[in-house]
């Protein structure tokens, strides 16, 4: 009888121990959606810094505690874990910008043009992407900056449709506050593309 018993406890804690793992697996989700997007920054020219600020969240070999967690627009490789992360952008065309996504049409689009609108739709629609590592091959949608002295305004067009977000600012936008931005408008982006995280390393 006392041996059947250790032997039930010793069961039972055998059990516990495997799937200790699994209780911290949780907040590393199996499947990350990840999303294509193009951004422009159409500011006065003195103050255009959303490419350097977004850059900045977008820097691979930056400090990871001062990045925001989970950290939608962040970068995202061998090195850095994808835990917490519901959705992370992909590619992000910044510096290079794919023909078709003019400044003039994205100028266009935060006045509510709507053939601006349908234009850019239909550059998203006929638009591939050639990055073999690339989890699909198309754009999901664009963001468009603009900064005033006290004001960033953020847009976001996509197949779901087009939103605006803004928020008040004394000086620069904190990388915190653009990713939490660029993180509100994503559901006009569609589906995205499934990331299969559950064999990476880096994930845990």
């Amino acid at each position: 009888m006392i041996r059947e018993r250790s032997l039930s406890i010793l069961v039972v804690l055998l059990v516990l121990l495997c799937n200790v793992p699994l209780a911290f697996a949780g907040a590393c989700p199996t499947v990350v959606k990840s999303y294509n997007v193009v951004f422009r920054d159409i500011s006065d020219p003195q103050f255009q810094d959303g490419k350097s600020i977004f850059l900045k969240l977008r820097d691979k070999n930056a400090d990871v505690h001062g990045l925001p967690v989970p950290c939608f627009g962040c970068y995202f490789g061998d090195e850095r874990e994808y835990q917490d992360q519901q959705r992370i952008i992909g590619i992000l065309f910044i510096n290079k910008i794919p023909e078709g996504f003019s400044e003039e049409l994205a100028r266009k689009l935060i006045d509510n043009d709507e053939n601006a609108r349908q234009q850019l739709l239909n550059v998203m629609a006929s638009f591939h992407i050639s990055d073999q590592e690339a989890p699909h091959d198309r754009v999901d949608g664009i963001y468009v900056y603009k900064k005033t002295s006290n004001l960033v305004q953020l847009y976001a067009l996509g197949r779901h449709g087009f939103k605006k977000v803004e928020k008040p600012i004394k000086a620069y936008l904190s990388l915190k506050s653009l990713d939490a931005m660029l993180l509100n408008l994503s559901d006009v982006f569609g589906e995205g593309a499934d990331l299969d995280t559950g064999q990476m390393s880096y994930c845990r």
